[in-house]
């Protein structure tokens, strides 16, 4: 899996370090965490360089899914990995209708666990992907 630019949009410190050292262990770079996703999308439409957008799903101004969608009726196809909880099966489906989108549950218990699926989302959401 090659190196990646990835942007976190989230909005609690704790979940922040905790993806952001999970990405670094998987080689990646992570130079810009945002707290909104009103922000990130104005990111994304000037920067090409983010490669992996990380993104809570609960936003206090638009939902991870919103996002991506908003990204997709853009043109724009960069992977899209959402962060939800264990008890959100719809939401998962959901996202997954978009392309070049994938749902992740952290585990905080089970650290290489993690680390190992998220290193397996990652390189399929990746793999056919074209902005």
């Amino acid at each position: 899996m090659k190196h990646m630019n990835v942007m976190i949009v989230h909005d609690f410190l704790e979940t922040i370090n905790r993806i952001k050292a999970i990405l670094e262990e998987l080689g990646h770079c992570v130079p810009l965490i945002v707290y909104e996703t009103s922000i990130a999308l104005k990111v994304l439409a000037e920067d090409e360089a983010i490669n992996l957008v990380v993104v809570n799903w609960n936003m206090p101004d638009k939902s991870g899914y919103e996002l991506a969608k908003e990204l997709r009726d853009r043109g724009n196809q960069t992977p899209v990995l959402i962060i939800v909880n264990r008890t959100m099966p719809e939401t998962k489906k959901k996202a997954t209708e978009l392309s070049n989108v994938a749902t992740f549950t952290v585990d905080n218990r089970q650290h290489k666990l993690t680390v190992a699926r998220m290193r397996n989302v990652i390189k399929d959401l990746t793999k056919n992907k074209s902005r």
